[in-house]
């Protein structure tokens, strides 16, 4: 008698292990899969976000005087003119981006655009499907040169090195 009972139990321990360890299984792929489908590239997400409209620049010819037509041309040596052209060397910034977990791809360029670092969302987001780097956008905090390429922009937040 007591060898029966030894050997149910050691045949239900097998059989309760066994089925432990398929639905540990199960949970872990399920969570897996939910989390990989639970975020739609280009589906419309709920989050807005401002879009900033820049305003053209203003003429510069608005504070410019006129030239009388009837005086005699003069000439003047162009660097003792008071209109000298100063030139700008505009060097690239540092620009913080945060993307939120669970945004879409099209959320994601819109962060993008109003960061100043795209242009176009659409070129963007032609770009990952492109590179089939869709599945590989990440959530976070990310420091961004404010004269990236599409490229490297999606190479820092994709985690990716190698974007030919």
């Amino acid at each position: 008698m007591l060898e029966k009972l030894k050997d149910f139990f050691y045949d239900c321990s097998d059989t309760l292990l066994s089925l432990f360890i398929i639905l540990v299984m199960g949970l872990v792929i399920t969570w897996k899969l939910s989390g990989a489908m639970s975020m739609p590239l280009f589906e419309v997400s709920n989050n807005s976000y401002d879009i900033i409209n820049i305003e053209e620049p203003k003429n510069v010819e608005e504070n410019v005087p006129q030239k009388d037509t009837d005086q005699e041309p003069t000439t003047e040596n162009p660097s003792d003119s008071d209109n000298d052209v100063e030139v700008i060397q505009v060097e690239a910034t540092n620009i913080k981006v945060e993307i939120p977990k669970g945004i879409t791809g099209n959320g994601i360029a819109k962060i993008l655009q109003q960061k100043g670092l795209i242009e176009n969302p659409r070129e963007f987001i032609n770009r990952v499907e492109e590179l089939g780097l869709g599945p590989k956008l990440r959530f976070g905090n990310f420091t961004i040169k404010s004269d990236s390429s599409i490229d490297k922009i999606i190479s820092i937040i994709t985690g990716t090195n190698n974007i030919n």
